[in-house]
């Protein structure tokens, strides 16, 4: 029941977000781009159902002014049949979707287009 629940509550934001044109779902290529604000900066952004974490790119984190690598590295995140790359953690002000706004998030950083 909760599962269900869950998937009720995700297709019922999905909705929401696509009637307000923040999302992009593409039949011919299954995957759901959304427009999202990181520290009210505008970026685009992949949503995957299936994954566990969330993950910004390193450029995308330096556009929003979190650059924890200054400091400290954190360890190396790896994805099914790629090379482990170094990851870090930073805490953001705010992650916006729609009306819908989060504070403090944490999110994984990487270099995923290097």
């Amino acid at each position: 029941m909760r599962k269900l629940v869950c998937a009720a509550a995700v297709w019922a934001a999905l909705t929401q977000w696509a009637s307000a044109g923040c999302i992009q779902v593409d039949s011919d290529n299954p995957q759901i781009i959304a427009r999202v604000w990181v520290n009210a900066r505008p970026m685009g952004a992949r949503l995957i159902s299936g994954s566990n974490v969330s993950v910004i790119s390193r450029q995308a984190s330096e556009r929003a002014g979190v650059t924890p690598w200054i400091e400290h590295p954190r360890g190396h995140i790896s994805w099914i049949g790629a090379q482990p790359m170094e990851d870090w953690i930073g805490t953001f002000d705010t992650l916006s979707i729609g009306s819908e706004t989060i504070s403090h998030v944490p999110l994984i950083i990487a270099d995923l287009y290097r």
